[in-house]
């Protein structure tokens, strides 16, 4: 390591869904392992959560690992949050088999995603784009207005028919968290972050620890999900504590990349609208500060670029 400290570069945005066509029919025998250790550089993944946003760290994955299929590039380990844990999971248990197959495994869960909110009725999937003007934002749509309101009313424990949707695509793309448990030396370490609800307190699951209901627990929004129970502990969305965990990349190589999907700073006047309001709460308060707080120490005392 450079001086015995790893290198933080910020990924600010993450862009484009680099040559997505033809994501689905890769094949796993097309694959190779990563390149050796010694012959190209290595960096760890941070990967934040953010919801549906996730989808833009998929994209910024599937470009990374062209640069590992090239051999200009290798993954030493990755820490997730929420969709970023996903995205950490999915990745690390495809490069079992090589970065084509790590694209692939990634292609088809985003895929399940879309085609799981398909059947669940989302009805964002039906409003026509810039329907209020702004986009893709619907933030202004008495749809969304609507939504909110039924929020107020409504618990995941309402619903005697509760099941948590994510279980089907998880178990589905990831069918052996032993993979993922034993790295060994040749695939990437997997961190995940949740919230342990009872303390208030993060905890980070590391290889030994990995299985489905971990990944459930670092996605779980109180508001739309059950918490998760693990050994007896009740957990909620990691993004509350850890958005995502820096400690356990910093040995492991000596750059580490950060995908972020919320900025650390805004710039210009604090927002005014109810929409805009909500919308810069959250970061504002338990997601950003403790992001701040206790997750940006390694980031303080380390050289800092931005790509």
């Amino acid at each position: 390591m450079h001086g015995g400290r790893a290198h933080a570069k910020l990924v600010a945005h993450a862009t484009g869904f680099s040559r997505r066509k033809s994501f689905m029919s890769r094949s796993p025998r097309e694959d190779t392992r990563q390149p050796a250790h010694e012959d190209v550089p290595a960096i760890s993944l941070a990967l934040q959560g953010g919801g549906a946003h996730g989808a833009f760290t998929w994209g910024v994955l599937d470009r990374l690992l062209e640069e590992v299929e090239a051999g200009q590039l290798r993954i030493a380990a990755l820490s997730g949050t929420s969709a970023g844990a996903m995205n950490a999971a999915v990745c690390g248990y495809g490069l079992r088999s090589g970065p084509t197959a790590a694209r692939t495994a990634l292609g088809r869960f985003w895929a399940g995603m879309h085609n799981k909110a398909m059947r669940l009725g989302n009805p964002y999937l039906w409003v026509p784009y810039n329907a209020a003007g702004k986009g893709w934002n619907f933030d202004d749509l008495p749809l969304t207005a609507a939504l909110n309101v039924a929020a107020q009313f409504w618990s995941p424990y309402l619903s005697p028919f509760y099941k948590n949707p994510l279980v089907e695509v998880v178990n589905r793309i990831i069918g052996d968290f032993a993979v993922l448990n034993d790295p060994g030396d040749d695939l990437p370490p997997v961190y995940v972050a949740a919230t342990n609800i009872g303390k208030g307190s993060r905890k980070v699951f590391g290889p030994g620890e990995l299985r489905t209901e971990v990944l459930l627990a670092s996605a779980c929004l109180p508001q739309s999900a059950q918490a998760v129970e693990i050994d007896g502990t009740y957990y909620w969305d990691g993004g509350f504590t850890a958005n995502p965990a820096l400690e356990p990349l910093v040995a492991h190589a000596d750059d580490m990349v950060i995908v972020q999907l919320n900025p650390c700073d805004r710039d210009g006047e604090p927002p005014k609208s109810p929409g805009d309001i909500a919308d810069r709460v959250p970061p504002a308060s338990s997601i950003f500060i403790s992001s701040r707080t206790r997750l940006s120490w390694p980031i303080s005392a380390l050289p800092r670029s931005t790509i």
